[in-house]
């Protein structure tokens, strides 16, 4: 099973922070671009947690100094259900209350744990025909990620310097266009 699409929500404990995302990953989709988005987009962030596992026996999970197990919890949970090609990121931005570490482990966890459920686990994504438009130099980037990720390109008709694209892919609008987005593919 997996996450059927991405999500994200926040949550805050007495004065504290936190920002908890969910991706779907893909066949061969490396997890680590996520991490490095989400430490540019939070320089401020006092921790960012993350607990990933993909088809291809990759499973890691890291609390970044906090005192707490709460993500190696998760990944445990997510291997008993066998929920794989995800990751979940939190990131905290400290309200200078400590919360204690027993109460902040229950936080994480139940966060993660959140995440997990209401990203609408599925056996399998069903594949989705759309269409695109993207500059010509990204075709070759776009070609890999789709092998990649089990889509596969129909069409694609060359005008200049833009590239008119029909492709099949098991992600659903709102996951194409964060997956995109993320990846600078499609203007």
């Amino acid at each position: 099973m997996t996450l059927r699409q991405p999500l994200s929500f926040s949550f805050k404990e007495k004065d504290s922070a936190f920002f908890i995302s969910a991706w779907p990953l893909r066949a061969g989709e490396a997890f680590k671009p996520y991490l490095t988005q989400a430490a540019k987009d939070n320089p401020q962030a006092r921790h960012i947690l993350y607990v990933t596992r993909s088809g291809e026996n990759i499973e890691q999970a890291q609390e970044d100094k906090e005192p707490v197990g709460s993500m190696h919890r998760a990944l445990s949970l997510a291997r008993q259900k066998n929920i794989t090609d995800f990751i979940i990121i939190i990131v905290r931005y400290f309200g200078g209350t400590l919360l204690g570490a027993s109460h902040l482990d229950g936080i994480y966890f139940s966060l993660a744990m959140k995440a997990l459920s209401e990203a609408n686990l599925t056996e399998d994504l069903p594949v989705l025909g759309y269409k695109g438009e993207m500059a010509s130099f990204r075709f070759a980037a776009f070609k890999e990620k789709m092998a990649e990720s089990g889509g596969q390109i129909i069409k694609a008709d060359f005008n200049g310097g833009q590239v008119s694209v029909e492709f099949k892919s098991r992600l659903d609008k709102s996951a194409l266009s964060e997956w995109f987005k993320r990846l600078d593919l499609i203007s």
